[in-house]
């Protein structure tokens, strides 16, 4: 049997930076009493022009026939916000990937290793939603390796988090 996992522990982070910033410049601004209850409604809205540079690491663990492998790959990658959002709202984003670096562990082992789809130097037009989903995407012309749009889902999605719909107070979560 074959069972996977993903991990993307960078974007996570960026959330979590993001989500600081977002508290530490809307808690002073708000009025007293929201300053009391210290809580805000977090929405997917940075300034435009925004743009955003860091390094993007995903695993993919999968078990071969009793083989444990882990998939690693190591993006540079930037993200800018567009001028303005579309007709629905989203905002758009384009992300430019930079150096892709890849590796594979197979039973502790690393191996040579090459993606099927090389992300190194494509760009891809996202649009979120002041929830942070993705509501649409287009890939840019010749990304080697994908032979459909959807073939970028998991990658694009990966980028951002889904904000909740109600408020949040420092250290909560959701």
């Amino acid at each position: 049997g074959m069972s996977c996992a993903m991990r993307f522990p960078a974007a996570r982070m960026l959330v979590a930076c993001v989500l600081m910033c977002v508290m530490v410049q809307v808690v002073p601004a708000a009025s007293p009493r929201a300053q009391a209850a210290k809580s805000c409604v977090l929405s997917f809205s940075l300034p435009e022009g925004t743009l955003l540079k860091y390094t993007n690491f995903s695993q993919i663990e999968q078990n071969f026939g009793g083989s444990d492998v882990s998939m690693n790959q190591t993006s540079d990658l930037e993200m800018k916000y567009g001028e303005k959002a579309d007709s629905t709202g989203a905002a758009r984003v384009d992300l430019k990937f930079g150096k892709v670096k890849s590796s594979l562990v197979m039973n502790g082992q690393l191996r040579e290793w090459s993606p099927p789809i090389k992300l190194e130097g494509s760009e891809i037009r996202v649009f979120v939603t002041r929830e942070g989903t993705v509501a649409r995407f287009e890939p840019g012309k010749g990304i080697i390796g994908m032979s459909k749009k959807d073939d970028l889902r998991d990658v694009v999605d990966a980028m951002f988090v889904e904000l909740p719909d109600t408020s949040v107070s420092i250290g909560g979560t959701w």
